[in-house]
């Protein structure tokens, strides 16, 4: 109806598409950085075209645009909040360090010297993937820095979206 002003779940639901399709965005583009500049092998991915104009830039971006992304899903997923956009930034900042954590060398070879676990066990089979995961993968301290900033990007772009979502 001409003149009616929406009602504030409706406000929400505008800021959480937003923060999804953003998300998305991110998430896809980091996916594409690896596609393209990672070599084949290199960790899940197994082909990759080897391909990096800048090797600056695009070595730590995928792990900016991953946090990020993943972060705004996650509020958008629970509704876009400034509680949900902190605690989304919070936690995939934490998952972030936490993988990029495994892959230095002196927790990589922790992880591959433990004692085996049982057969058939599905957490044993969980820690043989993150070992798997940590001793292919290379720690590098400006991935921390760009989680952290990925965590930041979460936190504007989430409370840019619920300002948004609250306007007329």
């Amino acid at each position: 109806m001409p003149g009616v002003t929406p009602n504030r779940s409706a406000r929400i639901d505008r800021a959480s598409v937003a923060s999804a399709v953003t998300g998305l965005a991110l998430v896809a583009f980091g996916t594409a950085v690896y596609l393209v500049s990672r070599s084949a092998g290199t960790v899940i991915l197994p082909t990759g075209l080897g391909i990096d104009p800048l090797p600056a830039l695009t070595g730590s971006l995928p792990s900016l645009c991953h946090t990020a992304g993943f972060g705004l899903l996650s509020a958008a997923a629970v509704g876009v909040s400034q509680r949900s956009v902190t605690w989304s930034a919070a936690a995939w900042t934490a998952i972030g360090w936490g993988f990029e954590v495994l892959q230095h060398p002196i927790v990589a070879d922790a992880l591959l010297r433990r004692p085996a676990g049982v057969a058939g066990d599905p957490l044993a089979r969980a820690v043989d993937a993150l070992a798997r995961y940590a001793h292919l993968g290379t720690f590098d301290p400006f991935d921390l820095v760009a989680t952290a900033c990925g965590g930041v990007v979460t936190l504007v772009v989430g409370r840019r979206a619920l300002r948004a979502g609250t306007r007329r």
